[in-house]
């Protein structure tokens, strides 16, 4: 499904050229332990790529043992500001990794992600486009896909239903 209907690149270089008047500061909640480097680094990349720009990553990494991890992030908080880390003194838990990396958070909405997640390009503007749209929203949530290891191949997507409070 996501192959049939992502958006070409001059979409997303449109995207990237719309500047929003109130475009919100979405902060993007992470919690994270022992993250393969290679899932990590994906992570991180579909964030760099994203088409809206006002965003800030609060990562709580709860592998105090795992160098690697301390150095990948390291490494993309020194290449750009919005990426910012804590090295928990020991894996708490993903609610309370959650709850760290929540305290850091300083946006006008929160976004929720896993440490191996990757975001479409145009995740964040499609979510903000919303927000314009209808300002008074308080709450959004997405459908999902699963990606294989290479982040190449999409399968089993998730298509939640429309707003449900039952739900």
């Amino acid at each position: 499904w996501y192959e049939a209907y992502r958006p070409d690149e001059e979409t997303l270089e449109k995207q990237r050229k719309r500047k929003f008047p109130d475009g919100p500061l979405i902060s993007i909640v992470v919690p994270a332990y022992l993250t393969p480097e290679r899932f990590l680094r994906q992570m991180l990349d579909s964030l760099l790529a994203q088409t809206y720009e006002n965003w800030e990553l609060c990562l709580a990494n709860g592998s105090p043992e795992d160098p690697d991890m301390q150095t990948v992030l390291k490494s993309y908080a020194e290449m750009d500001r919005r990426i910012r880390y804590q090295d928990l003194k020991e894996n708490l838990g993903i609610a309370e990794n959650t709850n760290a990396a929540l305290v850091e958070a300083t946006g006008d909405f929160i976004a929720f992600g896993d440490h191996d997640d990757l975001f479409a390009p145009d995740a964040l503007y499609e979510c903000v486009k919303i927000l314009q749209e209808k300002p008074e929203t308080a709450l959004l949530y997405t459908d999902e896909d699963k990606v294989d290891g290479k982040g190449k191949k999409y399968f089993q997507p998730h298509f939640k239903s429309d707003y449900n409070p039952d739900l």
